[in-house]
């Protein structure tokens, strides 16, 4: 073996390594943001690399979830203030409690039929039932009616100021024909208003007719009638039993004396106003 030649190809070899080592450790990259796939713009303690689908570059930003440091002070619920954790004081949840604190809440583009209120403590009461009833049927305890089905139902039960005719649809007792047959009656609240005029050819010594609602429990009234009875000028009295449907009328003869019947034949006629009230 030629030693010296082996010794010559050797350091040859070495030569060549040390030559390509120093170029390749020149080249290496030192810095993230020397990578073609990387961007990094004034990176700030705390923030990580994220990979951006659109650039499909990784980028740094704000570690997001599962970390950082809370808003606010103690109690507060924290909630996303521009990127960051954020707290105030309108919004706390005291753990001693199971108590969480609101100072506001706005409802918007919602629909309902639950009303929540608060008590006497400002805490959320019991959910209340909204009802949209012109009759208000459902007879809820705890529901609350809308402005519209109040004013309904007020005008509906209350009545409106219009008389109603009630000519054919009550019974009258008394007359086998009639000249003049009229019965009208309106009812506000709790109170029936009966307008009335019956004259015609008298049958019977009783003289009734039917009511278009029965009367209260209490038969108290205000009336203001006349009667005549075969063509003599008396007092006609209306007189009712507690939840009728009937009222009668007594003949006086003066303000003390007073008649039981009518003729039973000739002519008769009564005539006049009385208010009544219901249950």
């Amino acid at each position: 073996m030629d030693f010296k030649s082996e010794i010559t190809r050797l350091k040859r070899v070495v030569h060549f390594l040390n030559r390509t080592s120093t170029t390749i450790i020149n080249n290496l990259v030192t810095t993230l943001s020397a990578l073609t796939d990387v961007d990094i713009y004034e990176p700030t303690t705390g923030e990580v690399l994220i990979y951006n689908e659109v650039t499909q570059k990784w980028e740094n930003g704000p570690q997001s979830g599962g970390g950082g440091t809370p808003g606010g002070s103690t109690t507060q619920v924290q909630f996303n203030d521009g990127g960051s954790f954020g707290g105030d004081a309108g919004m706390t949840y005291n753990k001693t409690t199971d108590v969480l604190t609101i100072v506001g809440v706005t409802l918007s583009g919602k629909t309902a039929s639950k009303i929540v209120a608060t008590d006497s403590s400002k805490n959320l009461d019991t959910p209340y039932t909204f009802r949209d009833e012109d009759n208000m049927s459902s007879n809820d305890a705890t529901g609350i009616p809308s402005q519209q089905s109040v004013k309904a139902f007020v005008e509906n039960t209350s009545g409106t100021g219009n008389w109603t005719d009630y000519s054919s649809g009550s019974t009258i007792t008394g007359w086998s024909s009639y000249t003049t047959k009229i019965i009208r009656y309106k009812q506000q609240g709790k109170l029936v208003h009966i307008h009335f005029n019956i004259a015609g050819t008298s049958n019977s010594a009783t003289t009734d007719f039917t009511l278009p609602i029965a009367t209260g429990t209490n038969g108290s009234s205000l009336n203001l009638c006349y009667g005549v009875n075969n063509g003599t000028a008396n007092i006609a009295y209306p007189s009712w039993a507690a939840s009728s449907s009937t009222v009668g009328f007594a003949r006086y003869t003066s303000a003390t004396a007073v008649t039981s019947s009518w003729t039973a034949s000739g002519t008769k006629q009564v005539t006049g106003q009385f208010i009544y009230e219901i249950d």
